[in-house]
């Protein structure tokens, strides 16, 4: 018989694959989107090995999950991105509904607090813990049952603490206001400094006197 039916090795050898075969699942991956130092060590470790000698099979997968890692690292990058770029909010409408406050309302206080946390630049006391404490609160209060014994009023009253616990946060303590003599120092008669600053702030904004 011609071709290749007469030699069943010809049907039944394992195709051999190389290290090259392994590259092309990077091939989706912008070059510029993988850290220099990334590249640099792939290049070093992978370029060695295929000078040298064949991959071991039990080494292919070290290669998969470093090409899965570098996908996930973007992907998450993406994320954020895309996030950061939102130019408007979305607001659950059953949230305006039970609050019974215009969703533009709603809105312009969300966004008038995060430009707040954003105020002095602090790199711990910012947007991001804000957002942080927000949904810690919202875990244990749905996680937990406590919603079931608080009617709405207290829930957003809870919630709303959480947002605005470090309102305009200097990035300083209170002892630092009250050895510099700051005016907010001087205002709040060196008590509680940060604490006091931090809702009547907030309470300003809310009530639209700012």
């Amino acid at each position: 018989m011609g071709g290749t039916d007469g030699d069943p090795s010809a049907s039944t050898a394992p195709k051999k694959r190389h290290v090259g075969d392994e590259e092309d699942e990077l091939s989706e991956v912008e070059p510029d989107a993988v850290p220099q130092e990334v590249r640099e060590w792939l290049a070093s470790t992978f370029t060695r090995q295929l000078n040298t000698s064949r991959r071991k099979t039990d080494e292919k997968p070290r290669f998969r999950s470093v090409a899965n890692a570098i996908r996930a690292g973007i992907f998450v990058e993406r994320i954020y991105r895309r996030l950061s770029s939102a130019t408007f909010l979305q607001l659950p409408p059953e949230v305006t509904r039970i609050l019974k406050m215009p969703p533009a309302t709603l809105e312009t206080f969300l966004t008038q607090v995060e430009n707040g946390y954003c105020k002095y630049k602090n790199p711990y006391h910012n947007n991001v813990h804000a957002a942080d404490v927000l949904q810690t609160m919202h875990y244990m209060l749905s996680q937990t049952g406590l919603m079931n014994w608080l009617n709405d009023v207290e829930i957003l009253a809870t919630l709303v603490a959480a947002l605005i616990h470090d309102f305009e946060h200097t990035g300083t303590t209170n002892n630092f206001h009250v050895m510099s003599g700051s005016e907010t120092a001087i205002l709040y008669n060196d008590r509680a400094v940060l604490e006091n600053h931090h809702i009547c702030a907030a309470f300003r904004y809310g009530n639209g006197t700012e």
